[in-house]
Parts: structure tokens; C-alpha cells; sequence
């Protein structure tokens, strides 16, 4: 079995272009495509997340927040032009749908702000947050809904500061009915297994 090249690796991470299906069924690409990610999201000062490769890494980031703020490295700044240089990748930035405010549907969320910026087809979206803290434990996951079928794509720190997480949704996801957002004991879980706290379905346009 041939595997993508590097270049073509970065692309299918941003998710802007052509999607190769190959990198959905190849473990090798798949770890090689998460090894240039995890260098490069070292190197280059992010505005906001990058497409989650892992949800530990935005609960990780989160938490840096909170103990330090936002602080960029000027080594970093300089060092971008000579990365992208050698792996030869142009990324352009996608153009975002306008969000939509996802509702809570559970008391304690009353308060808190969510909306998410993707429509059925996009292989790519954002989510924004604010004010997620009304528990210390557990984290939320968001879902993409088609029928009884969950596929996890990210998830969201519980933390009363602003949060912004891009997201990647794999192919065979892409044409979900609707967005569930739940609360969850620990990341990464295959069903959902907590309450759902937001929602939102696209082809009615409720919550």
C-alpha cells in the first residue's frame, strides 16, 4: 500500500481541498499525519485551536490558559516561514457559515454561551464558547447526529473563559441531520453516555 506524502498529509488535516478516503483506513498516515501536526502546532502562534487531533490537547490548552493567558513566542513567529517552506503547503483559510446559537437544555447551562459555525457537507467547522462552568468534573463532547448514530468530532473544555475549537469531520459524517453536545465523564468516549446539554438540527432548524 502507497502512503500520502507529507504535503498531502497537512492538506487532508485542514480539510480545505480533496479528502483522500485512504487516510481513514491507513494507521500509518494516520500517526504520521498527527506527528506533523503536534511539530507544527509547536512552531506556529494560533489565534485559536487548530483542528483537534486528539482531546486531550484542547483540555490540555485550556488549562495553559488558565495558568499563563495567552503568551506567543517571537521564535515561533520567525520560525513559520522556514517551515513552510520546507514542507511546501499553502493552507487557506476556510469561509465560515454564520454561527448558530446553540440553545441549553440543561438548568445549569442557562447561562453559558455555544455557537457553531458548520453546515451539512463542510469538513470543517468551529464552535465558540463561553461561560462553560458550572462543573468542575467531566468535559463536553460534541456529536455529529444522523438517526441513532453518534460520531465524536471534538471537545469542549468546561471553563468560564472564551473558547474557540476547530474541528474535523470525517467523511462519512459529513451529511449529519444534526450537532449534540453532551456531558461526559472522560474524553474520547465512543456512545454518548451523559446528558445532552445542547443540540441543534439542521434540516428543521431547532434546537
Amino acid at each position: 500500500m502507497s502512503h500520502l506524502s507529507d504535503e498531502a498529509l497537512l492538506k487532508a488535516f485542514r480539510r480545505y481541498g480533496h479528502y483522500p478516503r485512504h487516510l481513514d483506513r491507513c494507521p500509518v498516515c494516520q500517526r504520521r499525519q498527527a506527528y506533523l501536526i503536534q511539530t507544527l502546532s509547536q512552531l506556529v502562534p494560533q489565534p485559536e485551536q487548530l483542528p483537534s487531533v486528539g482531546a486531550h490537547a484542547i483540555l490540555e490548552r485550556a488549562a495553559a490558559k488558565r495558568r499563563a493567558g495567552r503568551l506567543w513566542s517571537l521564535i515561533s513567529v520567525l520560525a513559520l516561514p522556514a517551515l513552510l517552506a520546507l514542507i511546501h503547503v499553502t493552507a487557506p483559510q476556510p469561509v465560515w457559515p454564520a454561527p448558530i446559537a446553540m440553545t441549553a437544555t440543561s438548568l445549569p447551562f442557562a447561562s453559558s454561551h455555544v455557537s457553531v459555525q458548520w453546515q451539512p457537507g463542510d469538513s470543517v467547522g468551529r464552535i465558540r464558547t463561553a461561560n462553560l462552568a458550572p462543573y468542575t468534573a467531566g468535559v463536553l463532547e460534541v456529536w455529529m447526529v444522523s438517526g441513532s448514530r453518534h460520531v465524536p468530532v471534538t471537545v469542549l473544555p468546561l471553563t468560564a473563559a472564551d473558547e474557540t475549537v476547530v474541528f474535523t469531520v470525517p467523511y462519512t459524517a459529513r451529511f449529519a441531520q444534526a450537532i449534540g453536545i453532551t456531558l461526559e465523564p472522560a474524553p474520547n468516549m465512543p456512545v454518548p453516555t451523559g446528558p445532552r446539554i445542547f443540540g441543534y438540527h439542521f434540516s428543521q432548524g431547532h434546537t
